[in-house]
């Protein structure tokens, strides 16, 4: 039994795997948390360790659209996957992520950001990159600077955006524009539609929405595209949007009310992400809306299993329906979706490639 701040749960039974492959740890664990029945299982990763890793995974690979988190790690040969970022009604995860040390996106959320550097120290915080064109000009147009440009996302009339072939297939811009496709550092395509325009082989595609572009871009004209943020960008290998603090410095500082997800206070389905003190990162994953069975936490009390899971740093991922713990495939959890899986934008991939180990001396190595 454990009494924390005034939130009573009691542990009725638990199931630790030590080490599922090396670097990876999973339990589950069945709790009371006042008065209500709640199945927490968490993964913890040590990331310091050579076959500890996760790494950001998009549906289909894109921005866009919807893909079960059984797919996600199926696809990508993944030893476990955990639902990820919030997103969009088209898919598209909201806020800053980095996937293998490339910037994907830059809509910016005010809650912070999970970070792992190349050296496999995890982090969380603000991180706000802008992106900025420079358009090296012709006979016709001055040299010019398009400063924080629209990254990865759909630009209002009269604004420009940059899309890489990490958002779609397409621009999905369907009004008028002027689309200029970049290859080499070089305008390769002009192109003046009112339909999504195909990225196609090129690097990028650089629109603007909404009628005559402001200036005359021509073929062959050199572009090039920069990063401005307060962080060393180069160092970050993994990155991924949460919607809000949990615990900071050790301290439980849930809201009833976060700015980007809304109220907390109702007991709800939870994915949960933390960082120990030795810099680990777990997962926790907590059924809810399941009467009887695994009811769901607040805010408030999802810090405090949080601090008691051993975490000193902690925020929330998307949660609800989309709350799903897979493992080689198969999802551990039970998913407050009639215990189907919802499809979802995004996910994190858990040591990604490993073979399954088939001898269980491998587990303990």
């Amino acid at each position: 039994m454990s009494v924390f701040g005034g939130i009573l749960w009691v542990v009725l039974f638990a199931l630790s795997v030590p080490v599922d492959v090396a670097g990876v740890r999973w339990r589950q664990e069945e709790l009371v948390v006042n008065g209500r029945p709640q199945r927490l299982q968490i993964l913890e990763v040590d990331q310091l360790h050579t076959r500890g890793s996760f790494e950001n995974v998009f549906s289909h690979d894109q921005l866009f659209g919807y893909e079960a988190l059984s797919s996600m790690t199926e696809r990508q040969e993944a030893w476990y996957g955990v639902n990820g970022m919030f997103y969009d009604p088209y898919g598209t995860p909201y806020g800053t992520s980095v996937a293998g040390g490339v910037l994907v996106s830059n809509r910016v959320v005010e809650a912070p950001v999970l970070q792992l550097d190349k050296e496999g120290k995890a982090s969380l915080g603000p991180l706000e990159v802008a992106v900025d064109v420079e358009l090296g000009g012709n006979r016709r147009m001055e040299p010019q600077r398009l400063a924080s440009v629209h990254y990865n996302s759909a630009p209002a009339p009269g604004q420009w955006a940059l899309f890489t072939p990490d958002y779609a297939r397409t621009n999905r811009i369907h009004l008028e524009q002027w689309t200029y496709g970049i290859r080499d550092g070089r305008v390769a395509s002009v192109i003046y539609t009112d339909r999504p325009v195909s990225l196609g082989d090129h690097d990028f595609l650089l629109t603007y929405a909404g009628g005559q572009g402001p200036y005359p871009i021509q073929e062959m004209d050199p572009v090039a595209v920069s990063f401005r943020s307060d962080q060393e960008l180069e160092g970050i290998l993994e990155a991924f949007q949460t919607g809000g603090y949990l615990v900071r410095d050790g301290r439980p500082v849930a809201k009833n009310f976060e700015k980007f997800m809304g109220h907390t206070t109702a007991p709800s389905p939870r994915t949960l992400v933390g960082i120990t003190p030795e810099g680990k990162v777990r997962f926790l994953v907590l059924d809810g809306r399941l009467r009887g069975a695994s009811e769901g936490v607040t805010g408030v009390e999802a810090a405090r299993i949080l601090l008691e899971a051993g975490c000193v740093e902690g925020a929330y991922l998307d949660g609800g329906a989309s709350t799903t713990l897979v493992r080689a495939g198969t999802v551990l959890n039970h998913p407050s979706n009639e215990g189907m899986e919802r499809a979802i934008g995004h996910g994190i991939l858990v040591n990604r490639g490993l073979e399954t180990f088939r001898n269980p001396l491998d587990w303990f190595r």
